[in-house]
């Protein structure tokens, strides 16, 4: 749910990994975000709390071999899209993440992970990580993990707030979409110049926005592309 707001907001994330993901026991008496009594409280963090491992892939491999050795065990949660040359942050790779980090809860191994971040990215572009499913993994939620980790980023579920729905069926609670703002035009982060001046930070105390950060958006043309290739997660009881 915090990172479909974010996507509401027109900013992506950027970072997620399981390092950008703070359990807290709620308070006595308390619930958790969907309303488990004494359940758990799940607080996603950003930058600067939350380090940026985009940031050390957005060139090819060749010119940054040495940015991309300091990501460790955080490139286990890159999409692979991001080693192409010119390729920035989006919304599908916000989902990709979020997968991965599904995944590495279901499984309790990081996907992809092969004792380095440059083997490991290599990994996630050639195969992706491992299919899940019966007996550990229903079928549903493999299917639905499937989708959000597709190397492809067309076979994505386009935004969060899609994944988010989907998760949300396949575990019989209500969806998630419904309640969240309205969607902010996007701007064209290859052109906004000024107009892209702030991004949406979520950290334990709430929602912040940072000044004289540039937002990062999918460009227009990726934007159209995006929604021509939408696939959906359909549920059944």
């Amino acid at each position: 749910r915090g990172v479909a707001e974010l996507h509401r907001s027109g900013a992506v994330h950027g970072g997620i990994s399981l390092d950008a993901i703070r359990c807290e026991p709620s308070a006595p008496g308390g619930v958790d975000a969907i309303g488990v009594p004494g359940g758990r409280g799940v607080r996603l963090l950003q930058i600067p709390l939350a380090g940026d491992p985009h940031a050390a892939s957005t060139h090819a491999p060749g010119d940054s071999t040495e940015r991309i050795s300091r990501l460790g065990r955080k490139a286990s949660f890159v999409p692979p899209e991001l080693l192409l040359p010119g390729r920035i942050a989006d919304r599908r790779g916000d989902v990709y993440s979020l997968g991965c980090v599904f995944h590495a809860l279901l499984t309790g191994v990081a996907p992809c992970w092969k004792g380095d971040a440059q083997r490991t990215l290599s990994q996630a572009s050639l195969t992706g990580p491992e299919p899940l499913g019966p007996p550990r993994v229903p079928v549903e939620i493999a299917t639905l993990v499937s989708y959000m980790v597709a190397r492809d980023p067309s076979g994505r579920y386009p935004d969060a707030a899609e994944a988010a729905d989907a998760i949300a069926a396949c575990i019989g609670l209500p969806p998630v979409s419904g309640s969240l703002p309205p969607q902010q035009p996007l701007v064209d982060a290859l052109g906004a110049g000024d107009a892209a001046a702030a991004v949406v930070q979520v950290v334990p105390d709430g929602i912040a926005t940072l000044p004289g950060k540039p937002l990062v958006i999918p460009s227009s043309s990726d934007a159209v592309k995006q929604r021509s290739a939408r696939r959906r997660l359909v549920a059944t009881a």
